[in-house]
């Protein structure tokens, strides 16, 4: 029986097929990279913007104040407030699923679960380290301008 194509005839269709099925892998791999990618990005910025609500209830009920229980606060409103803001953080940390990521979701989890580590030192510095991950060269030009003229818009 014959089709009438020779083994010759094959190979560029059966090369063809097969340079068509590794474009299609190749490209649902990197379709997946960039969702990943723009995920863990969407979650920086929730959790940016947590720590800057952090910061500023810290700053309005004092730092001193959260070394304890959140549930020992006198303040219901702040102490809900308090427990949505760890727990939109904690949440973020939990997201943050990538190896380049993993050192600040440890230290986010930390910020959100342990009290005594919620200092003002330890917000600003993550809040920077996440600020820096979404945008470095903007974070830099900024610090750059402030420490030569504070003053100046």
């Amino acid at each position: 029986m014959s089709w009438g194509y020779t083994v010759d005839d094959l190979w560029p269709i059966l090369l063809g097929a097969g340079l068509a099925l590794v474009g299609g892998i190749v490209s649902q791999h990197y379709q997946e990279r960039l969702k990943r990618t723009s995920s863990e990005q969407q979650t920086l910025l929730d959790v940016n913007q947590a720590l800057l609500d952090l910061s500023g209830l810290l700053n309005s009920i004092g730092y001193r104040d959260v070394l304890g229980d959140p549930n020992e606060y006198t303040l219901p409103e702040c102490r809900l407030e308090l427990l949505e803001i760890l727990s939109r953080l904690q949440g973020g940390a939990v997201r943050l699923t990538s190896k380049k990521h993993r050192s600040l979701a440890v230290r986010l989890s930390k910020l959100a679960l342990d009290a005594p580590l919620r200092t003002k030192e330890n917000v600003y510095a993550v809040t920077r380290e996440v600020q820096l991950r979404l945008n470095r060269k903007m974070i830099e030009r900024y610090e750059l301008d402030m420490s030569d003229s504070p003053t100046d818009f």
